[in-house]
């Protein structure tokens, strides 16, 4: 699923999996148009999620943030040792 909103003055390109999540909450804020400068948020679910391997790590507890070319990514780890979550964005988001 790919729809364009405007959240507040933010334009974001929103692609998605599942389309019965949201509902109709995010209807207020569906455009027809993007500027060429939009957002673009991605989610994707996976059953397996492959860890970084290199760049500059800093460790909060179960969480890991890596900086490797040109994008952050924030990772978090059940007690298992296992990638629960990651998000990354690119540095200049």
């Amino acid at each position: 699923m790919i729809i364009k909103l405007k959240i507040g003055e933010i334009p974001v390109l929103f692609i998605y999996q599942f389309e019965d999540f949201f509902g109709n909450s995010l209807h207020q804020y569906i455009t027809e148009e993007l500027p060429d400068n939009h957002h673009v948020l991605e989610v994707h679910v996976k059953d397996k999620i492959k860890d970084i391997i290199g760049g500059d790590k800093f460790v909060f507890k179960n969480k890991v943030r890596i900086r490797k070319n040109q994008l952050t990514y924030i990772v978090a780890y059940n007690p298992e040792g296992k990638i629960k979550h990651m998000i990354s964005y690119t540095n200049d988001y």
